[in-house]
């Protein structure tokens, strides 16, 4: 007689009921102690969950393993980014076959030796988590200045190197933010400095060779809600610091090239107008949304910067993004119908023109190029289904110049399409769909559909190529990307009608995209596998609340699900820079408005999905005891017996920082996926599943 292995059981957590007395009634949360990772009892909740966790997926080990050679095999182990001239070298970052990180090079020419001046993989040795931030070469050449974190908690170290004798020098500053600023003396480097919830709240100037504690206090920002950053301008006449939130901001600017540290404010702070500058001649071109919901650009002169006159208008059908200033040209990054756009004008003769590309559907970007007279444009350019490549753009001749095509071994991009549908609800709203499947896909419902959104913060979900869905579109997979209100593809005004008391706009959107997705037989209810990150975890967490037998299966990144009680706390990294985004609770028609939608709030005694979730034990944005408490919540009510994995890791927000370990985590959650819609067979290929 052969007898069954045991089943494996998921875990219990303890209920500990606390209770808040807040407007007029009596909060009871029973999982709050899960906070507390000091108490024994939650680390050996935690652990419990990823031995079940562990358990559960071991039976997929042969999947992952598959997926992460596919995986692997799709991306370039030996490569190059192209390389940018400044001044005397030549600078590119490449990687090697094996090795988790970049190495960051410069040459006096092309065909001279190369100099590796900083390499990851060393500065990572030893450790399980890195991540370099920033990386900046002072203006001669000598230094380079770069911040670290080293656990997955945002909490970044400065360290300064030599290069040329390759040693660290002794200045060394923690609990910095990621912007530095050379000024041009190449001895005084500008950086902020973050609080005890890593937000960036001051800048100082650390002159190298002197004591940290002489550093010398530039700017404070007292005000919670507000992040200061820091940049020079292209021309590197100019210093500019900003304070932002959400909706507000204001700056200061010094000389770059003067010993004088004085900023000077330019406009104070007005309540949900913004406005960012960058330097030309004897002018600031500002890009604001004073009187403008889509943004128009102002200019004003340096000798007057607070005076400001219209030198761009808004639009009514395109939003502004961003402003690139060049001594003889400006580039204008335009958002119009949900698609990127890029004008340049030609600061002489003032006329424009609209860079034309040849897809219907793509993304495009334009890099941060040092030289101030550069002659031309270089570009990111790609879609779903077209890999990236690296466009030189002569905004005199309009010629381009193909610097680098990104191989995709295997790739054909002939099988695949690309589309664009939108699902209209109720009140006539268009919410745009973007997909992309097999080519000859028969729209007979038949289909597993993976379903992904985020729907906040102005965030575009932006129609990038991505080689990991390769693996999913050739088991017979349509992948949709949902723009939903609250994302800023449709412009300001979209992101505004899914913000604060519109935010239920943002979870309607996304089950419209997935009824209209089964309406024109692209899948079926049941065959959806939701998608979200963060706030887009919120997303797929309340759309597997409120319509469960539409998904397959859910996998939630880090999701903000118990937002009620984070949003309590004020003492946490992002909760009073959150209350312009989602809402203030301390206010009671916001607190009834949270919670009618808080996803830890509503779990009750029905039906769920098979979900994925994963927390990072050291994430500041969202506190792995979040989605730990969702899900010890769901195991106590739910009613059925579907599948129920967490996956607590020892990262942050962002999760695995290596090359490889990023794919290994992908294939991890890609193998749950095929398990969930039943395509874990071996026997993959794309005609099997069509039959």
């Amino acid at each position: 007689m052969t007898r069954k292995p045991p089943k494996v059981m998921p875990p219990v957590a303890a209920t500990e009921p606390r209770s808040l007395a807040i407007h007029g009634e009596t909060y009871i949360d029973s999982y709050a102690y899960l906070r507390d990772r000091t108490n024994s009892r939650v680390n050996k909740y935690i652990a419990a969950e990823n031995a079940y966790t562990a358990a559960i997926t071991t039976k997929w080990r042969r999947l992952q393993n598959t997926l992460f050679a596919e995986l692997t095999c799709r991306m370039v182990e030996d490569d190059n980014t192209v390389p940018e001239h400044i001044n005397e070298y030549w600078y590119y970052a490449r990687v090697e076959a094996g090795k988790e990180y970049p190495l960051h090079c410069r040459r006096v020419d092309l065909s001279a030796p190369e100099q590796v001046y900083l390499d990851e993989n060393k500065l990572a040795d030893g450790r399980d988590y890195f991540d370099l931030a920033t990386l900046s070469i002072c203006p001669r050449h000598k230094l380079v200045a770069f911040v670290v974190d080293t656990q997955g908690d945002e909490r970044y170290r400065l360290r300064i190197k030599e290069i040329n004798n390759k040693g660290l020098l002794d200045d060394e500053i923690q609990h910095v933010g990621q912007d530095l600023v050379w000024l041009e003396d190449a001895n005084t480097l500008l950086y902020t400095k973050t609080d005890a919830n890593s937000r960036p709240y001051a800048v100082y100037a650390h002159i190298i060779g002197t004591p940290v504690s002489s550093d010398i206090l530039l700017c404070e920002e007292p005000d919670q809600a507000f992040f200061v950053s820091i940049w020079k301008s292209r021309s590197k006449d100019y210093v500019f610091i900003e304070t932002q939130s959400n909706t507000t901001s204001e700056v200061r600017y010094m000389e770059a090239r003067e010993s004088n540290m004085a900023p000077i404010l330019i406009r104070a702070r007005s309540t949900d107008v913004e406005y960012s500058l960058d330097h030309h001649g004897d002018r600031f071109y500002v890009l604001t949304n004073l009187d403008a919901v889509n943004f128009k650009i102002m200019e004003a002169f340096v000798g007057a910067p607070k005076v400001w006159r219209e030198w761009i208008p808004a639009q009514a059908d395109s939003t502004i993004e961003f402003l690139e200033v060049f001594a003889d040209h400006l580039v204008v990054g335009e958002r119009r119908k949900g698609l990127e756009r890029l004008r340049v004008i030609d600061m002489k003769t003032g006329e424009d023109h609209i860079i034309v590309f040849p897809d219907a559907l793509f993304y495009v970007d334009v890099e941060d190029l040092d030289d101030y007279h550069c002659a031309f444009l270089r570009m990111n350019y790609s879609s779903l289904v077209t890999p990236e490549c690296v466009i030189d753009y002569d905004v005199s001749s309009r010629q381009r110049r193909l610097r680098k095509q990104h191989k995709v071994p295997g790739y054909d991009e002939s099988n695949y399409q690309l589309g664009r549908l939108y699902a209209i609800n109720d009140h006539g709203i268009r919410i745009p769909i973007s997909i992309l499947h097999r080519k000859a896909l028969r729209l007979d419902g038949s289909h597993p559909l993976l379903l992904v959104g985020y729907g906040a913060y102005e965030e575009s979900l932006d129609v990038e190529f991505n080689s990991d869905y390769v693996s999913l579109l050739d088991r017979g997979v349509v992948i949709a990307l949902a723009h939903v209100r609250g994302g800023g593809e449709l412009g300001h005004d979209w992101y505004e009608q899914g913000r604060l008391g519109n935010k239920e706009h943002s979870f309607s959107d996304f089950l419209e995209c997935a009824e209209y997705l089964i309406s024109k037989g692209y899948t079926a209810a049941g065959k959806i596998a939701a998608w979200g990150a963060s706030a887009g975890g919120l997303l797929v967490a309340v759309a597997a609340q409120r319509r469960a037998e539409l998904f397959a299966a859910v996998v939630a990144e880090v999701p903000f699900v118990d937002i009620v009680n984070t949003l309590l706390d004020p003492s946490l990294p992002l909760t009073v820079h959150d209350y312009e985004e989602f809402g203030n609770p301390a206010n009671e028609h916001e607190y009834r408005y949270l919670r009618s939608y808080s996803p830890y709030d509503n779990v009750s005694a029905q039906e769920y999905p098979p979900m994925l979730i994963t927390a990072g034990m050291y994430d500041q944005r969202v506190g792995y005891w979040e989605p730990l408490k969702w899900v010890a919540k769901l195991r106590s009510v739910k009613t059925d017996n579907n599948l129920l994995l967490l996956q607590v890791d020892t990262t942050g927000h962002y999760g695995e920082t290596g090359r490889y370990q990023d794919l290994k985590r992908t294939a991890f959650l890609y193998s749950f996926l095929l398990n969930m819609w039943g395509l874990s067979d071996d026997d993959h290929g794309f005609d099997a599943v069509n039959r």
